[in-house]
């Protein structure tokens, strides 16, 4: 049986495209290929608004506007133009069903 590799990009897009932008960036926080420095944090600052809005509005922050920039960024630098994400994420959850959970049993 040859299983098929979803890469980490393949995976945050599909999740986005389908509405799990939470998902998506939890996974895209990760990156630093493609993103400059600024581009990472705004990521990284926009999952953080999408988990914890109330925390980053009491220290400054006005989370819809912070979550808007991650938006911005994720959309021009990691989503791809002509990524079929229903092939992605029937493909990907294939995948995630033949993965090991942590008691070491197939799932």
């Amino acid at each position: 049986m040859s299983e098929k590799f979803v890469s980490k990009t393949a995976q945050a897009i599909t999740l986005y495209q389908v509405g799990e932008v939470k998902a998506a960036w939890q996974i895209a926080k990760s990156f630093r290929l493609g993103l400059d420095e600024s581009e990472h944090a705004a990521l990284c600052r926009a999952y953080e608004c999408l988990i914890r809005p109330e925390f980053y509005r009491s220290i400054g922050f006005v989370p819809e506007r912070v979550i808007a920039e991650g938006r911005e960024v994720f959309e021009q630098k990691i989503m791809r133009v002509g990524f079929d994400p229903a092939f992605a994420f029937e493909n990907w959850q294939d995948e995630m069903a033949h993965t090991v959970n942590y008691d070491g049993v197939m799932g």
